[in-house]
């Protein structure tokens, strides 16, 4: 009874890797004949078919761009009659050689290059896109000699030189001297009002300098001083003094003579707790190599000796 059973079970198991041997000889089979022969002839039949129509239809493109270029060079007269031929101007150029230029009077070189440049830029243009999209590289196409216009060998015209105008000289414009208006001088009145509000500005100012300035060096002091005396005390006067003010009032001036001049005017003065109010006053002013300065100095009016031509 095991020996049959141990048969069995051997049978059965051959029988199962018998299967499994048949699925995999169906399998491989199956995939094998995905790369038959016939098979694979026919893909590379397509394949050079797709090619071929390729290589027909940029052949033709080709055929017909170079048609319409023979025909356009048949238009253009490739050799141009003397008169016709262009004018070559020397154009100098930078060291060593100098290059001749062609002037731009071709004529028939307009519209004709323009069209036959158009046709050979779409010719390699369609060639080159083909080329660079086929899948593989085809033989080169047949080369069409293609009769081009001889070139014509530049004829070099002397260029006469335009004649130089002579211009006669310009003649000399001689300008002149404007009219020198004469500048209107200060009067002797506004000098001496001029000095007078210096000297009370000064003074105000306690710019003992400025003050002293405004003296003659021949002035005499009213109080019988000397010059010197006078001024060391007018100097201590000012400079002691926290703050002063002073004011001319009601300004009279009176001509003397040529060089000397009167004035009188009512003085205000303030300084600290001293003041004057509309006091009189009376200068003598003189007229010097400076301009005019002051001579004499009195309280109220001068006297008329002081005020006598000396």
């Amino acid at each position: 009874m095991q020996d049959e059973c141990e048969k069995v079970e051997s049978q059965m198991s051959s029988e199962a890797s018998a299967e499994r041997f048949s699925t995999l000889i169906e399998s491989a089979m199956s995939r094998l004949e995905g790369r038959s022969p016939d098979r694979v002839a026919a893909a590379d039949r397509k394949e050079k078919e797709r090619q071929d129509l390729g290589r027909r239809d940029y052949d033709a493109t080709l055929a017909k761009r170079l048609e319409q270029l023979r025909n356009a060079l048949g238009t253009i007269n490739p050799v141009m009659p003397p008169a016709q031929q262009p004018a070559l101007v020397a154009v100098p150029a930078s060291p060593p050689a100098a290059v001749s230029v062609p002037a731009v009077q071709c004529r028939g070189m307009g519209a004709g290059t323009m069209f036959i440049a158009a046709l050979l830029s779409a010719a390699l243009g369609a060639g080159a896109m083909w080329l660079a999209v086929g899948a593989k590289p085809l033989p080169a196409a047949p080369q069409t000699e293609v009769a081009s216009a001889p070139s014509v060998a530049p004829v070099a015209v002397p260029v006469q030189a335009a004649p130089v105008a002579e211009f006669a000289p310009a003649p000399t414009i001689v300008s002149e001297p404007a009219s020198t208006v004469p500048v209107a001088l200060p009067s002797d009145d506004d000098q001496v009002h001029e000095l007078i509000d210096d000297w009370r500005l000064a003074w105000a100012d306690r710019d003992v300098e400025a003050y002293l300035a405004c003296y003659s060096p021949d002035f005499t002091p009213a109080n019988g001083q000397t010059r010197d005396a006078w001024v060391e005390a007018r100097r201590e006067n000012i400079t002691t003094r926290r703050y002063i003010v002073v004011k001319t009032n009601d300004l009279k001036l009176e001509r003397l003579d040529a060089r000397r001049m009167k004035a009188s005017f009512l003085q205000d003065y303030e300084s600290g707790r001293y003041r004057e109010t509309a006091q009189p006053k009376t200068l003598l002013l003189v007229r010097g190599e400076a301009g005019w300065e002051i001579a004499g100095e009195w309280q109220g009016e001068a006297p008329a000796s002081a005020l006598a031509k000396r």
